[in-house]
């Protein structure tokens, strides 16, 4: 026989796999625990109670819902419920009203998008996706005013241009079709005759003065460049007059309406409209690239650096080219050239109506090219983000970019907003330019599951893999000529949105059964996963089916679980602390979980939208998690710890012994009080419920009766090496280390030849002094009051009493073993 006493005084590795039961080599046995149900490991190395509810109210008409947090300063804090068609808002636990009703906003998701939804928040705006409705601007004004509308993109994304030479578009503006012939010097006109200089379209006069006597002739050496009325152009020494008329001009600038598209190849289909196009021309041969020093006209068009300008000044181009993007300038001191900027090398059109195949009515969105105006063109691009084609669903926010991935056609195409423009998406070969790629795919070529922006870069997560989208170069911004997507992970995604606890995104795994981080690595200088949820991986045996952070105040992870209940992780990887636990909620069913800070900022509040049966009906409740934090650090006292669920928390101005719960009307609640503890309580039809004595402070509310801790077993020395395989026992004389604990239970399991285990009865682990009447709490060392026969496995449990506190720092068994 050999008497042993191995403490254990560390249990942040909370509840491990029993896979790894027998791994007494393994790094997270010395502080695991077989069973920690409904208590958290500490970082600081002891398990206390997991924290209670508080309920806040219900969803709108105890519908499904999500939460999503709208944080725009320490002290403006909300979430915001979206339940089918309608959103509400919650500031810090309660409803903001308007008119003495919660305030309410129509919205275009239905119930089954509300899973899908993703959103990215610029201040007072926030950006939605769900990848069934165009991208939606939610904008607030104020708490109770709030606009949700189809985001206006300014330009683009546009799919891969049209190649097909025998589908061309041609813009029809509102004074012809703009096919006009050009106006060539010394050309022999009749009057009457029709020509266009620049976008400016002219009838021919005649030559010669009076206008009335006006004949037949050359056209001169000089362009018309007037913009009304009819005047005189090419009056020199010993030239004649020559007249012309303006008609119109064909330029299309932006804002123009009612613009028609001729097309051929039967483009258009009833589903065009509200469809961007994107036009460049096919032919620039009226439109020459600008050289310097070189003879112009007014009116004459040329390019440079992707621009269209208009010269409406001078008869020389100087030495400086125009670079400017909009309105009038002069270039060079020297001349008197000025140039108008008249378009990009690409106009964009909103079609409004779709006549037939071949002809649409459009808007002008950006200054179409004269060229497009000029000739039809077979160089044309649909927008990407449509209802032919699909509406993105992720969405994110990274180095001033709005980064959107996912549509039902381009389900692997990532695409970059125009830095500092969310709304910009007009493809470019800029630094600063929008620009779309396709990742490809590592094995397969499966859909985007989500977009979350991280240390390094852009991360995408899909079914085959993760990748990291970053720059070539760490110093380097993202770019269409930098952006590098490597892959990082093979083990595939699930649709959950990632966590960044750290800044690296801990993820779920396409299983849904494990959770993985992306971490650097500095010996291989590369990105690697690192699984997080090895220690306890039979918790994903419930599959996980999202994930949240809650910074403050323990840096804690919490994972809602497909069987309602929650998963709760601690991670400080510089500390090397990595602890689970399962934590179910009194019977309820987690549907959603978010987390906003509480109203003074200082910490992180976790809510969650509980689905309870109550009274035979279906009820979703908000709870709020309690922030048993302030009574366990020790500033508060400790009447003021709360583990009841769905609870609610009084502070009568007098003592009193009569509360409402009208939420819990008919359910079994018990109470932990400046008095102690109360149990067995029944919440009347009317809500309320009476308690044996008046006291001045109360939380009542459901107790969840499975929540309990059980240690591995205990190992026994033996003087010849490893004691398994032979009976130990548990003997008086143990002792635990608490801390502001009032009550609970304590008992040894034991199992014999692998077979059922057997509960000892549960003895108290601080008994309560006669006529006691006050809560009261020990911190220190306590005998515990429980044995255990011969047995091949003896574990200690604890129990909760109730709703009263319990924390353990530490257990010093008393072990013996026996022999075989």
């Amino acid at each position: 026989m050999t008497a042993s006493r191995p403490p254990q005084v560390a249990f942040s590795a909370g509840e491990i796999d029993p896979l790894l039961h027998a791994r007494e080599d393994f790094q997270r046995h010395q502080t695991g625990l077989a069973i920690c149900r409904g208590f958290l490991p500490l970082r600081q190395g002891g398990f206390t109670r997991a924290p209670g509810t508080i309920f806040r109210g219900t969803t709108r008409g105890n519908a499904y819902a999500i939460r999503v947090p709208f944080i725009f300063a320490d002290d403006d804090a909300l979430a915001l419920e979206f339940t089918a068609g309608k959103m509400r808002v919650w500031r810090y636990g309660a409803l903001v009203m308007q008119g003495g009703v919660p305030y309410e906003l129509d919205t275009p998701f239905t119930a089954a998008d509300l899973p899908n939804l993703n959103h990215m928040q610029d201040a007072d705006v926030m950006y939605l996706a769900d990848g069934r409705h165009p991208l939606q601007q939610l904008s607030r004004f104020a708490l109770d005013n709030w606009t949700l509308a189809p985001a206006k993109l300014e330009a683009g994304p546009f799919r891969v241009q049209n190649l097909d030479e025998a589908k061309t578009i041609q813009l029809i503006g509102p004074d012809g079709t703009g096919a006009e012939t050009y106006w060539q010097a010394n050309e022999d006109l009749e009057i009457g005759d029709i020509r266009k200089t620049g976008s400016r379209v002219y009838e021919f006069a005649g030559v010669g003065s009076p206008l009335e006597e006006a004949v037949d002739g050359s056209c001169g050496d000089t362009a018309p460049s007037h913009s009304s009325g009819t005047a005189i152009t090419g009056i020199g020494f010993g030239e004649p007059a020559v007249w012309w008329t303006f008609l119109y001009d064909t330029m299309i600038g932006p804002g123009a309406v009612g613009v028609t598209l001729a097309a051929s190849g039967d483009i258009f289909t009833p589903d065009h409209v509200g469809v961007l196009i994107l036009l460049e021309p096919t032919d620039w041969r009226n439109v020459p690239i600008w050289v310097g020093n070189a003879d112009c006209q007014v009116g004459q068009l040329v390019r440079y650096d992707q621009n269209v300008y208009e010269i409406t000044a001078g008869d020389n181009t100087g030495i400086n080219p125009p670079v400017h993007s909009s309105g009038t300038v002069r270039t060079d001191l020297s001349k008197s050239t000025l140039y108008k900027h008249h378009s990009t090398e690409a106009g964009i059109v909103r079609i409004t109506e779709v006549v037939d195949t071949n002809t649409a009515i459009a808007d002008v969105v950006t200054a179409v090219p004269q060229p497009c105006v000029d000739d039809p063109t077979y160089r044309w691009s649909e927008g990407a983000w449509n209802e032919i084609y699909g509406f993105p669903r992720h969405i994110t926010l990274h180095q001033q970019r709005l980064v959107a991935a996912r549509t039902p056609t381009e389900p692997r195409t990532i695409t970059f907003s125009t830095i500092g423009a969310y709304r910009d998406f007009l493809p470019s070969d800029q630094e600063d330019g929008s620009f779309s790629y396709d990742i490809g795919g590592v094995s397969s070529k499966n859909e985007i599951n989500w977009l979350v922006s991280g240390r390094r870069g852009v991360y995408i997560g899909s079914l085959g893999g993760v990748r990291l989208g970053a720059a070539g170069s760490r110093d380097e911004p993202i770019t269409l000529t930098t952006f590098r997507p490597e892959v990082v992970a093979t083990d595939g995604a699930a649709r959950v949105q990632p966590a960044l606890p750290y800044g690296w995104p801990v993820y779920v795994t396409k299983d849904r059964a494990r959770v993985m981080e992306i971490r650097y690595n500095f010996s291989e200088d590369a990105m690697r996963p690192v699984e997080l949820s090895l220690p306890s991986q039979h918790l994903g045996g419930a599959r996980f089916e999202q994930i949240v952070w809650q910074p403050s105040p323990f840096q804690r992870g919490w994972l809602r679980c497909g069987d309602g209940t929650l998963a709760c992780v601690i991670y400080d990887p510089e500390q090397d602390v990595l602890g689970w636990a399962p934590v179910p909620v009194a019977g309820g069913f987690v549907e959603h979980i978010d987390v906003t800070p509480s109203v003074d900022a200082a910490y992180d509040l976790l809510t969650m939208i509980v689905r309870r049966e109550i009274g035979g009906q279906t009820v979703r409740c908000i709870e709020e998690q309690a922030l048993n934090v302030l009574p366990l650090s020790g500033a508060g006292g400790v009447e003021t710890f709360n583990h009841a669920f769905c609870g609610a928390v009084f502070d009568p101005a007098a003592p009193t012994s009569h509360f409402s719960l009208p939420h819990l009307a008919g359910q079994t609640v018990s109470a932990w009080t400046d008095r102690g503890a109360y149990g067995d309580l029944t919440v009347s039809q009317d809500g309320s419920v009476s308690l044996p004595d008046p006291v001045s402070h109360a939380v009542i509310g459901l107790v969840d009766t499975s929540h309990r801790v059980r240690t591995l077993p205990l190992r026994a020395a033996a003087k010849d090496g490893d004691s398994r395989g032979r009976k130990r026992r548990l003997k008086r004389g143990s002792a635990a280390i608490v801390h502001r604990t009032a009550a609970g239970f304590v008992r040894t399991i034991e199992r014999n030849d692998a077979g059922e285990e057997y509960a000892a009865a549960p003895s108290e682990l601080l008994p309560y002094r006669i006529l006691e009447t006050v809560a009261r709490d020990a911190s220190g060392i306590v005998g515990l009051g429980c044995d255990s026969g011969e047995a091949d496995e003896v574990s200690i449990e604890f129990l909760p009493d109730g709703l009263a506190p319990l924390t353990v720092t530490g257990l010093v068994p008393n072990i013996e073993e026996v022999g075989a």
